[in-house]
């Protein structure tokens, strides 16, 4: 279908995707000059949680720009993102008000592994919120060697306890996060 061809909703569409795309450009004028390596890349890591035990890591990382040899990574966010700071690397394991940042992390930790020996940073971008630019995780500074141990150290654990068959799998007792979980009508949580 040709471009003059669209109708209704392809036009609305179409409108709005010029409008993303304009406000990331504007966002992106107050960086340059950078260089974008990757764009909606999967990225995939075999990791040993325990002696002999592994399991396959992936992820679709939003963006990877290069500026002066550090990467930045930038995961776009559609929803609301809350701009809390933790305090400590294990938060983004203890509290779900984190998820956002633990998601930017562990993109963070994927691409540590994927491409070494690099400083990285990491923000979000809230489509709802671009005006506001890129929020940047870890005080806008890259994630240390030691950051990435820590996390490195609380993912083998975390994945440790998801595989031991002695703790069971339970419900949330925090029943607002079902309202848009994807398996609700499985548990027949959130309706």
């Amino acid at each position: 279908m040709a471009i003059d061809q669209l109708e209704g909703k392809n036009i609305l569409l179409r409108n709005v995707i010029r409008e993303l795309v304009s406000r990331i450009l504007e966002v992106d004028k107050t960086y340059l000059p950078f260089a974008i390596l990757q764009l909606e890349k999967d990225v995939t890591s075999i990791f040993e949680f325990q002696s002999g035990k592994v399991v396959k890591l992936f992820g679709i990382i939003d963006r990877v720009d290069e500026k002066d040899g550090s990467l930045r990574i930038v995961d776009y966010k559609t929803g609301k993102v809350e701009k809390r700071k933790p305090t400590a690397i294990e938060d983004y394991f203890n509290n779900t008000d984190y998820k956002e940042q633990f998601q930017a992390m562990y993109y963070a930790y994927l691409t540590n592994i994927s491409i070494p020996g690099r400083q990285i940073s990491v923000g979000l971008m809230a489509l709802k919120t671009m005006k506001e630019g890129i929020w940047m995780l870890n005080n806008g500074e890259p994630f240390s060697a030691e950051q990435f141990t820590q996390f490195e150290s609380h993912l083998k654990e975390l994945i440790t306890r998801i595989f031991d068959s002695k703790i069971p799998f339970t419900q949330t007792d925090d029943e607002s996060g079902c309202k848009y979980c994807a398996y609700k009508e499985m548990c027949h949580r959130g309706e």
